[in-house]
């Protein structure tokens, strides 16, 4: 398997909510930015991927993820939340751009997904396609 065809393959594991157990470093911040979070990495994995199906199908994941990240910030009392929820996201974006592809195959990568999978259980949301 080629370097991309790896990493379109950890992107779709990514979208899926699979991976190991280990659990990000996210105990200190708001719910709504965890959701801001697992929304910049799969936007990321989808620049990160040839197949445009794939590319879509982690866009629309993506959005699912900030649509709650949006949602959950306005429970949280954030005045502006779109802005806020975005703004989390492009931060998320940014750093994960900048590990370049590689980090794909990292133990963080796979924490994340696993995290975003049971951060969705337990907030009772429908975000990964069936």
């Amino acid at each position: 398997m080629t370097l991309q065809g790896t990493a379109r393959c950890c992107a779709c594991m990514l979208a899926l909510g699979l991976g190991v157990t280990a659990t990000p470093a996210v105990a200190d911040q708001p719910i709504s930015e965890s959701m801001a979070d697992c929304a910049g990495i799969l936007r990321t994995m989808a620049g990160w991927v040839a197949d445009p199906t794939n590319a879509d199908r982690l866009l629309d994941v993506s959005d699912r993820w900030l649509e709650a990240s949006i949602e959950q910030a306005r429970t949280e009392g954030e005045y502006y939340p779109a802005f806020y929820a975005i703004s989390m996201q492009d931060e998320t974006i940014t750093e994960w751009e900048s590990r370049r592809v590689l980090a794909s195959f990292s133990d963080d990568f796979s924490a994340w997904g696993a995290f975003c999978r049971d951060l969705a259980a337990d907030h009772g949301l429908n975000i990964y396609p069936d």
